[in-house]
């Protein structure tokens, strides 16, 4: 820590990311996938590559050098707890 380096941690959610499988079944299923959506992600999306990759980036900057044991939760409500 006082060599400058810290520990931080990003706990993503639901996030789309192409080739998991996610768009085969949103286009399988389209109905079904978005009643899952709304009844399990509060925000009613899920969340991109682009959005964790900008916590990441954040969390790897100067502006959080103070910031040393962290674990930010990106998953919009997902897990319900505060």
């Amino acid at each position: 820590m006082r060599d400058g380096v810290t520990f931080n941690c990003v706990a993503p959610g639901g996030i789309a990311i192409l080739g998991t499988g996610f768009n085969e079944e949103k286009a399988r299923y389209p109905k079904g996938f978005a009643e899952n959506i709304d009844r399990n992600y509060p925000l009613g999306r899920m969340g991109s590559t682009n959005q964790v990759a900008s916590v990441i980036a954040f969390l790897c900057s100067k502006l959080t050098s103070f910031s040393n044991g962290a674990n930010v939760v990106l998953d919009g409500g997902q897990s319900r707890s505060f």
